[in-house]
This record gives structure tokens, sequence and C-alpha cells, in this order.
């Protein structure tokens, strides 16, 4: 090599040095080159980062429609390819649009914002499962009627295990099915199953009488029922086999057992009032005065309050009926459909719109608008997505925690879709609907 050769290469080496070295400098010390900005002060910027996570883990991350993958492996292999959980160092500010996804779910989709010296978390991500529904039992009955601890359910004239996935025939079927809190007996029409004694008969006109409506189970006791004979309110005892009158004599709109207590509305004359009976102390131990109408039903999922909703004029009314000083807390107004999400959230929805509302904070949020009318929303255990569905489709819809960003996902769209429910695991959700010519209790894995 030529003395002219030696030096151009070292002359070379300085330059790029001097050049790569303050590149590598900023870079380790979390700083970029913007080359979109060239000779301005904005060209050189302190990057940030964002941290990602998702359940299942192992999901593929696209910021801006480029998949990401760790420098050091040729950019062509697939081994380098950044999975969730992630986290992605020296990014410029500005807005990315993030996406996370899954072979064999459906993709998940928001922008993000990173800003300068920050962490971004993106921990909120829940991927669901991309199947089709499968058939679990042929029924002509379109609704599903689970047991409170979810693991069984009755439709039509069959009792199927949601764990086993197994069915068996009962006597009869009805339209009306109330289980016990306990989940050990059921009432199907006018007789009491027994699911300890399925061989034992009990027909409540030969227990009780003829004529006796609106019946329901005691709150924490499988072998106490309440209901109502023209104008009384009435409990009875399986085991002894004997009535007792609660109240009589009153325009009785609706009841709900609650402990040792038992609510019921009451309409007179031009008023309504919520009574709290006591059943050990056997009398009324509290009156609170309601806005008049005739249309109050309990909703029984209060989370400690009681939920009474007016159905004639759409308001739910939350009442802490052990305050002294204001027991009517809330009043909801234009509501239709209510699930509760701990002790101070709540979901409620209408025709067109869900909202949810923090008690805590004293807040409400509109989630969405929706242009088909809304059958109704599902509770799960996150606080971060809520499923709701119309007659014929069944969607998702989840948001960041303290972020406005939402995004709805269909997960399903058939020609007829009603009562859905989770698992008791929340990977499964069941839905009675048609496809084609089958129709019954389909079910759906989603995660």
């Amino acid at each position: 090599m030529t003395k002219i050769k030696r030096k151009i290469l070292f002359f070379l080496f300085i330059g790029a040095f001097l050049v790569i070295t303050p590149y590598v400098i900023l870079y380790a010390s979390g700083y970029q080159i913007d080359w979109h900005r060239p000779f301005s002060p904005l060209m050189v910027q302190k990057t940030g980062m964002t941290i990602i996570y998702s359940e299942p883990q192992g999901a593929d991350i696209f910021l801006n429609g480029k998949k990401q993958k760790s420098p050091g492996i040729s950019l062509l292999s697939d081994k380098n390819t950044i999975k969730t959980p992630a986290k992605i160092k020296n990014l410029l500010p500005g807005s990315y649009d993030l996406k996370v996804e899954m072979a064999g779910y459906w993709p998940w989709e928001r922008r993000i914002t990173v800003y300068p010296g920050q962490i971004t978390h993106v921990l909120d991500i829940n991927l669901f499962r991309k199947e089709l529904p499968i058939l679990v039992v042929k029924s002509s009955g379109d609704r599903a009627f689970p047991s409170p601890n979810l693991k069984k359910a009755i439709i039509g004239d069959e009792l199927f295990d949601l764990k086993n996935e197994s069915s068996e025939t009962i006597p009869t079927s009805s339209e009306r099915t109330i289980w016990s809190a306990d989940n050990s007996k059921v009432i199907i029409g006018g007789q009491i199953l027994d699911l300890k004694d399925k061989d034992r008969e009990l027909r409540l006109e030969k227990l009780i009488g003829a004529d006796i409506n609106d019946i329901k189970w005691a709150d924490n006791n499988s072998n106490e029922l309440f209901y109502e004979y023209r104008d009384s309110l009435n409990l009875f005892d399986l085991n002894r086999r004997i009535s007792s009158v609660i109240a009589e004599k009153e325009d009785i709109l609706d009841y709900l057992p609650k402990g040792d207590r038992i609510f019921y509305a009451v309409k007179s004359g031009f008023s309504a009032k919520l009574k709290s009976y006591s059943l050990n102390n056997k009398k009324v131990e509290k009156e609170i005065d309601l806005p008049p109408s005739d249309g109050y039903t309990f909703l029984k999922d209060g989370n400690g309050l009681i939920n009474l909703y007016d159905a004639k004029y759409r308001i739910l009314y939350l009442i802490d009926p052990d305050s002294q000083i204001n027991p009517l807390l809330e009043a909801i107004n234009n509501a239709k459909y209510f699930q509760w999400l701990g002790p101070k959230k709540l979901f409620f929805a209408n025709d067109s719109e869900i909202w949810m509302m923090d008690l805590e904070n004293d807040s409400r949020r509109l989630l969405l608008r929706w242009s088909e009318p809304l059958k109704g929303i599902l509770k799960t255990k996150s606080d971060n997505y809520v499923f709701f569905y119309t007659e014929n489709s069944l969607r998702v819809l989840t948001w960041d925690k303290g972020d406005e960003k939402l995004q709805v996902t269909e997960f399903l769209k058939l020609e007829k879709i009603s009562y859905p429910f989770l698992s008791e695991n929340e990977n499964t959700l069941y839905f009675t609907g048609k496809i084609g010519n089958q129709e019954g209790l389909y079910k759906l894995n989603i995660k």
C-alpha cells in the first residue's frame, strides 16, 4: 500500500470516528437524531421508551406498521422479533400506531404517544381468540339459565354441566328458572329440583298451594323461599313445611331478600315507599320515601347497595338503606342494562350508549355510542373491557385505564344471539343462538 493510500485511509478513519462517536454517545445517553428535521434545533431529541404487556404473552409488536426487531441479528430473520412483554427503547417523541398481533387471536390496535425521557406503559392489552362457536346443547329454548357459581346451566329441558360439557334431561322445562344462592336447588316452572337428590319430588302447588307468584329464594338459605299470594308477602320453610306472613294488605311492587332482611317496594296512593323488614325481629324497621311510580323492580347485584329500578321511567336508584341522612345516593336516568364491577364501578347502558360510573371519584364516562339497538352488556372481572351485544352480533369494547382511546372488536355476527354469559374463569363465552338449522346453547373460546 502506498503512502498516499495509507494517509487517505487514516483520514477516513478519523472522519468516521468523528462522525460516529458523537452519534454513539448521544444514542447511549438516550438521544436520537431526527433526520426528518435536518439543521433544526429539534434534530437531536431526547428519546422515550414504551413497555408493552399483553395477555397472553408472546405477541408480535408493530409500530407504524413496522414489526419491531432487536438489533444484532439479520433484519431478514424472525429470530430477533420483539414479542410481548417487551421494553422498546430509544423511540423519538411523538405518536405511534401500535399494533399487537398473535396467530389465532384478534389483533389489538391503539395510537400511543411517546414523550422525551419518559416511559409510556401499555399494560392492559387483552387478546381474544379468533374462533368459531361450537354447539354444545341442541334446544329450541332461547335462553340459558346459568347457576350462580357458573358451573351448570339449564336450557329447555336440559341440565348442562359447563365444566364437563355433559348434559342430562330434567323432568320439566320453563322459561322461568330460579337458582338458589348455594346452587343446590332450582325452581323450574312449578317444581323444585334438588340437585343433591334428583328423585325427590317437590311440587310448589302441593307444598304451598295454587296461585302463588313471584317466587324467590332466601339470600343465604336454600331451605327458605319467599312468594306473593294475592296482597301478601310470605315466607315458606321447606324443612318444616310451614308458611308465615311478612306483609299483608299492601300493594307490593317487588321485593328483595338480602341477608337477615327483606326489602320491598309498595305503592300507597300517589306515593311509593321502600320498606326494610327484619327477619329476626319480625317487623318493619325502616321506611324510605320514593318518587311516585308503579314500575319499581329490584336488581339483585347491588354490591352492598339496594339497586331499585324504575322500569316505567328508566331510572336506577342506588340506595344505602343504613344511611340516616340521605339514603338515596344516586339516580341514573335513561338506563336499561346494568352490571357492577367491584364495589365502586358500575356499567350501565341504554339502547344506544354504554357508560361507566365511578362512585369513588364521583364521575361518569361515556364509553360508546352505537347505531344498532343494544340488547345488553356482559360483566367481566376486568375493568378495561366489557362485552355488549345486539340482536345478531356480539362485540367487546376495550380501553386504556386513564385514557380516552377505545377499540371495538366484533366476535360474532349471526342470525340470532341471546343471553350470553361467561364461564367461571371467563375463558369461554356461552350464548343461545341459531346458526343455519342448528339452534341451542353455543360456546365460544375467547382466551
